[in-house]
């Protein structure tokens, strides 16, 4: 039987970036292999989009080589485009098992305001999700690559 694929969407965000001290929690790297995908959304015309793709691929192969010390099987993708709509899309057609990702947990007027990846992700595909709220552990500074 092979491992579960999961895909871990990430940006340059210390908030996002925090579902790493989940992982190592949630997902054995007997079991599991891990992509780490990272959609670039604020570029334009005028960017250079491969230049763009190699710093960001640069940043992702930190990521992978601290899961791979831990004995996971890794992968990475850079993807430009809408967030939801490339994490959904890439999801569906890399075959993953699960989507792991962090979440803010805003409700009320904040969700209205500021909106929810996690969220929308979650009602965009079949492929379930796991959302994880690291508020605690943030706070104590545990993001460790």
């Amino acid at each position: 039987m092979s491992n579960l694929r999961v895909l871990l969407p990430i940006d340059s965000s210390e908030f996002s970036k925090a579902i790493a001290d989940e992982v190592l929690h949630l997902y054995s790297p007997k079991t599991h292999d891990l992509m780490f995908l990272r959609v670039a959304t604020d570029y334009n015309d005028t960017v250079d989009v491969e230049r763009l793709e190699k710093s960001l691929g640069k940043e992702l192969s930190i990521v992978a080589d601290y899961f791979q010390e831990k004995g996971y099987q890794v992968a990475t993708a850079v993807r430009f485009g809408k967030v939801v709509s490339e994490i959904v899309r890439f999801a569906e057609s890399e075959n993953i098992d699960l989507i792991a990702m962090t979440t803010h947990g805003r409700s009320g007027l904040d969700r209205l305001r500021n909106g929810s990846v996690a969220g929308e992700v979650l009602r965009s595909t079949y492929i379930p999700v796991t959302m994880v709220r690291p508020v605690a552990r943030l706070s104590k500074g545990v993001v460790t690559y």
